[in-house]
């Protein structure tokens, strides 16, 4: 479930980014008359590429676990948190590469910004799953 969740949200990012590119250029276009195509699709693949490898790291425990390799089955979600934790701060680090910003500001910014919507989601799953059950 887990997986097709996240190459399902990975699809919508990369799509999104696909059109979201294709309709700056366009915009673009009307005033310079010259659309890329090929930097758009690039772009949406990217987004979708990335989004499908950081989106693993946090399900890597599970996956350790499953293929029969030594990890309490207790500790997983723990697991899943620290990677999840490693993943947005290495997102947040290689943005830097595009901006000025220092490398461990992005990843912390990254951090920030990815802990307080994993928070939400947490708390409204729970409350949702309180609601239902």
């Amino acid at each position: 479930m887990g997986i097709a969740n996240m190459i399902a949200d990975g699809l919508a990012m990369g799509l999104g980014d696909f059109l979201g590119e294709r309709s700056e250029r366009e915009m673009e276009a009307g005033l310079h008359r010259k659309v890329c195509k090929d930097a758009v699709w690039k772009s949406g693949l990217v987004t979708f590429i990335a989004f499908v490898i950081a989106g693993s790291l946090p399900l890597l425990p599970y996956c350790v676990y499953y293929a029969g390799l030594p990890i309490v089955e207790a500790s997983q979600f723990n697991f899943s948190i620290l990677s999840t934790i490693g993943a947005l701060f290495l997102v947040g680090s290689l943005r830097t590469t595009f901006t000025k910003q220092s490398w461990w500001k992005g990843g912390l910014e990254m951090l920030a910004v990815g802990t307080i919507a994993a928070g939400a989601a947490y708390l409204l799953g729970g409350w949702v799953e309180s609601m239902i059950v």
